[in-house]
C-alpha cells in the first residue's frame, strides 16, 4: 500500500476531527511500515494504539454528529464493524508475530488501506457539508 498523506480535501471542516484524521494517518502508515518491514517488535503495540485512537475518534465523531443533529445511525454501524475488525487484528497480530504469514499480513494491510480510505471519503461526504456551517473549532463538548 502507498503511504497515506494528508490533503486539504480530506478535511471535514472541523479542527478536532481533522487533527484526529491526521493522527490516524500517521498510525496507519506506521502499522503499514511495520508490516512491510516485518517489524514484529512494534506491530502489536501499533495495532493496539490504532484501535485506541480509532475508538476515541469514532466516539468524537458520534458526539459531534449527535450535537449537530446529523443522522448517523448507519455510519455508527460501520464504526462498530471497524472496531470489531481492529479487535480481531489485535488478537491476530500475536499470531502473526509468532508465525509470520505473508497472506495474513496482506489481509491486514488491505483492510487498513481500504477501510481508512473509505472512512475519510465518507466523512468528507457526510460530515463536511454540515460541519462547514459551524466554526472550524466547533467542539460538541462545549456546545
Amino acid at each position: 500500500m502507498a503511504e497515506f498523506a494528508w490533503k486539504n480535501e480530506l478535511g471535514v471542516a472541523n479542527a478536532i476531527l481533522d487533527t484526529q484524521h491526521r493522527q490516524l494517518i500517521t498510525l496507519v502508515n506506521r502499522v503499514e511500515l511495520a508490516i512491510r518491514t516485518k517489524d514484529k517488535s512494534l506491530l502489536q503495540a501499533l495495532i493496539t494504539q490504532l484501535l485506541e485512537a480509532v475508538t476515541i475518534h469514532f466516539q468524537t465523531e458520534e458526539k459531534i454528529a449527535q450535537a449537530i443533529k446529523l443522522p448517523f445511525a448507519e455510519h455508527q454501524l460501520l464504526h462498530a464493524y471497524v472496531i470489531g475488525e481492529l479487535l480481531t487484528m489485535v488478537n491476530d497480530s500475536a499470531i502473526l508475530i509468532a508465525h509470520w504469514s505473508e497472506s495474513a499480513a496482506e489481509c491486514c494491510s488491505f483492510f487498513l488501506s481500504e477501510w481508512f480510505y473509505e472512512h475519510l471519503a465518507e466523512d468528507v461526504k457526510i460530515l463536511k457539508p454540515v460541519l462547514a456551517l459551524y466554526p472550524y473549532d466547533y467542539d460538541a463538548e462545549f456546545a
